[in-house]
């Protein structure tokens, strides 16, 4: 058996082909490929968070189960959209932990920031403007500081910049005790 997990743009359009050579090259080492795009909040997890997952079983083991009836099938949901876990719901009660702190130009931008809103770039310190007056930085960077919606699902929180995800209700970061419950780490 093999267990794989992607991100769910694996099997978009643009990385499609790519994916189906990944497939074939499974195939040949004898395994059937089962694929389905799976959503965590669908399954209890307080965060949206599209995955696409792939069940290779070997092709000489699961022709014996099906002799026997046995078929392979994804998981149903056990959530649905009226019982997913909201943010609030997930970090009721935390204690306190360790965050970054931004700074004051962050902390600025992010107060215009509506619940469940991207942070507006008017805001952003024009000393960030390069001498063409574009941005020094990515703006696209900028894109992903966000204001979180206690009465939503979280959006899914990447590793690679888990600071540019805002409170709900304070200018700051998601502490680590918040961002360990909401990926539903023990």
């Amino acid at each position: 058996y093999l267990l794989m997990e992607n991100v769910a743009a694996m099997v978009q359009k643009k990385f499609i082909n790519d994916f189906h050579d990944w497939q074939k090259a499974v195939e040949d080492f004898g395994y059937d490929n089962y694929t389905q795009v799976l959503n965590a909040k669908d399954y209890g997890v307080p965060q949206n968070r599209l995955r696409v997952f792939i069940v290779a079983i070997r092709q000489d083991i699961y022709d014996k189960a099906k002799r026997l009836g046995v078929e392979y099938k994804f998981p149903e949901p056990i959530l649905d959209k009226d019982n997913h876990i909201t943010l609030k719901k997930a970090i009721k009660g935390l204690p306190d932990g360790r965050c970054i702190k931004y700074s004051p130009n962050v902390e600025h931008v992010l107060a215009s920031a509506k619940p469940g809103k991207a942070a507006d770039l008017k805001y952003f310190d024009k000393s960030l403007l390069d001498e063409d007056g574009e941005f020094a930085i990515s703006t696209k960077r900028f894109r992903r500081y966000r204001r979180l919606d206690f009465n939503k699902v979280c959006c899914t929180i990447a590793a690679s910049e888990p600071n540019t995800i805002c409170h709900p209700k304070e200018n700051r970061p998601l502490n680590e005790n918040e961002i360990k419950r909401i990926q539903t780490f023990p």
